[in-house]
């Protein structure tokens, strides 16, 4: 009754696979044990390529002959797998089911043996709505009748086969490939360029109407655009596979900067901080610079600003390094407006070697978000104080690049002078405010009040005006809220400010020349304004604490106006056909031969125009009576009227 199995010929099975006391579903094939049903085995003993198992003393005669193995496993199934797995369902003769998919949520759920003989077996699987799980269902016959079927229910659902609505087909014909990267890139000249193409469903990508710089190799375009390839350029992909072939195409632009930037110097200024600066003032020179790096060793106690606008290289975060002896500011803006700047790093101290990125904690600035091809404002500031170990430069680290230290000097290729305000615009920063009622007023009063602080942030220009106040205004100030450690208090009396000259204006405006105030600094109350905690107050009679009320806000926009572009040229098409008809469908009841004829004769539109005034009116009464109508329900219905109102 003992049969002995060798498995040395099975592909993937090490020696030994088959251990004793384990069990194996054997199912005979042929020999003498052909007609004997699919059943589990205890494995008794073993070697090196064969186990035995018993099929019951003096149950066959001795013979030989060949069986499918299966090793079945009650237990979790491990996180690893990625094949599918089989777990026993309900059906007839020989059936199981397996799902092949590990988004079906089965881990550690028992694997039944095969079932057979109309039994059933189950298995719970938590499943969401919508969702498509991938099954497999096993069925074999070996002799007679037999039959297979996949059931399922739920609380909400009584038990059921799967019907084939349910169900979608195992595979389906993949669809042409596709483009699936950006469709549109920005290169700048001078610096390197490279796209990733990507296509879906495994396509071959072929590339036309790339420039000569441009190079396509293992799924990256790339090349560096030389001086003068400043333009649009349309690149042709092409993607194929088995399935067809689909095209896209890439809208690549090239931008070329200037590559320089200017460097304003201010010589003479003593001291080692930036606020020393006299920005305000024209500089003593100024010169261009291929990087942003300044020169080395250039003089004692001088001031230097360098201003611009970068141009980002690739979409991603960015980090920002400043290196100066004595004092130094990087200040980059949220886009092109200067008016939104923000101060990225700080040196203090500073050090004698140049490029020295790690000697105080503010020297690198935190990530900054840049999209690709846009501009981004940026100045550095740099006060020099005795000696000459003076040096500056700003470099950075582009995305994907090490973040310890920067990857280079920002280059010339992205960089732009700065661009100063149109003539005609006012300079400055504007802050507006909204007064409402203060502490409880019981009124109707508001306002509306703009601030413009200048561009050296000595002087700020006030308008207002209110309505529905109780009573004519008492007094007015403008006032901080508390700062730090200090109370609030009036910084400018509008009605008798401090300074001689200041006050209203000629053309309205009433203006603020800033000094300290108390114990407020000139610089304190400049940063209270930028801060929002300065506000305007009105005084009445009846609220002589203040009636209506409304702290200063930074206005959004620019105060750069933009003339639109003037509209294209008028091209007079009268002696067209189209440009006839199009107009006389525009002006009149609509277009006929005579008529188009005439207006072609005319020397423009203008005089066919003027023409038309020189016609004899047409009375609305007569052609409304002569085309009187019979009809049981009036004579002269609003069809009409109407009709020959728009005739006419």
């Amino acid at each position: 009754g003992l049969a002995v199995v060798n498995y040395s010929t099975l592909a993937n099975v090490p020696p030994g696979s088959f251990p004793v006391n384990s069990t194996i579903e054997l199912v005979p094939l042929s020999g003498n044990l052909g007609g004997t049903l699919p059943a589990t085995y205890t494995v008794t003993a073993t070697s090196g390529t064969t186990f035995t198992v018993s099929f019951g003393v003096g149950a066959y005669t001795t013979g030989t002959g060949t069986m499918s193995i299966a090793a079945p496993a009650n237990g979790p199934i491990p996180q690893s797998q990625t094949s599918g797995f089989a777990f026993n369902m309900g059906g007839g003769k020989y059936a199981h089911g397996s799902f092949g998919n590990m988004s079906v949520d089965i881990v550690n759920k028992p694997l039944k043996d095969w079932s057979s003989m109309g039994n059933e077996r189950y298995v719970r699987i938590p499943m969401l709505g919508g969702v498509r799980y991938d099954i497999q269902l096993d069925y074999m016959e070996n002799t007679s009748a037999a039959r297979c079927l996949l059931s399922w229910y739920s609380p909400s659902q009584t038990k059921q086969i799967i019907p084939a609505q349910r169900l979608y087909p195992e595979s389906v014909p993949q669809a042409p490939p596709a483009h699936i990267s950006a469709t549109a890139a920005t290169a700048l000249s001078g610096g390197g360029f490279s796209y990733q193409i990507g296509s879906s469903n495994g396509a071959n990508v072929s590339v036309s109407g790339n420039p000569a710089w441009l190079t396509y190799s293992n799924g990256i375009l790339s090349g560096t655009p030389p001086a003068g390839a400043a333009g649009d350029y349309q690149i042709v992909i092409t993607s194929t596979n088995g399935s067809g072939t689909g095209t896209s195409v890439l809208n690549l632009r090239v931008d070329e900067n200037p590559g320089t930037v200017p460097r304003e110097y201010w010589s003479g200024v003593a001291g080692s901080s930036v606020s020393a600066i006299p920005t305000g003032t024209a500089p003593s020179s100024t010169s261009n610079l291929p990087t942003l790096e300044g020169p080395t060793n250039s003089g004692s106690d001088f001031g230097a600003r360098i201003r611009g606008y970068i141009s980002a290289p690739v979409t991603g975060n960015y980090y920002f390094w400043l290196a100066a002896n004595n004092g130094a500011e990087l200040w980059i803006s949220n886009d092109d407006e200067p008016v939104n700047i923000f101060r990225r790093s700080l040196v203090s101290t500073g050090s004698a070697t140049a490029r020295n990125w790690s000697n105080e904690a503010g020297q690198k600035s935190p990530w900054l978000a840049l999209e690709q091809g846009r501009k981004y404002y940026f100045e550095v500031l740099h006060k020099a104080g005795t000696g000459t170990t003076d040096n500056l430069a700003v470099g950075w680290s582009k995305p994907g690049e090490p973040t310890t230290a920067p990857s280079e000097i920002i280059p010339g290729y992205v960089l732009s002078p700065y661009v100063a305000p149109a003539v005609g615009s006012t300079p400055g920063t504007l802050y507006v405010s909204t007064m409402l009622s203060q502490n409880g007023a019981t009124t109707s009063g508001v306002g509306n009040s703009t601030l413009r602080l200048s561009e050296d942030e000595n002087t700020a220009y006030m308008t207002y005006t209110y309505s529905g106040l109780t009573g004519p205004i008492t007094s007015q100030h403008i006032h901080t809220d508390p700062y730090l450690a200090k109370p609030s208090t009036i910084v400018y009396d509008i009605d008798t400010p401090a300074n001689p000259g200041d006050g209203l204006q000629p053309d309205g405006r009433y203006k603020w020349t800033i000094l300290p105030v108390g114990t407020l600094t000139k610089a304190d109350i400049i940063e209270i304004i930028k801060e929002g905690k300065a506000y305007i107050n009105l005084h009445t009679a009846a609220y002589p604490n203040g009636e209506i009320r409304g702290n200063y806000t930074l206005a959004n926009g620019t105060r750069i106006f933009t003339p639109p572009p003037a509209p294209p040229a008028f091209a007079d098409d009268h002696t067209t056909d189209a440009g006839a008809a199009r107009f006389l469908t525009q002006a009149t009841f609509g277009p006929n031969v005579a008529d188009i004829q005439a207006l072609k004769a005319k020397a423009s539109y203008e005089a066919w125009i003027e023409d038309q005034f020189t016609k004899s009116p047409t009375l609305h009464l007569p052609e409304v009576v002569s085309h009187e109508l019979a009809d049981v329900f009036g004579s002269f219905a609003t069809r009409l009227s109407f009709n020959t109102w728009w005739k006419n």
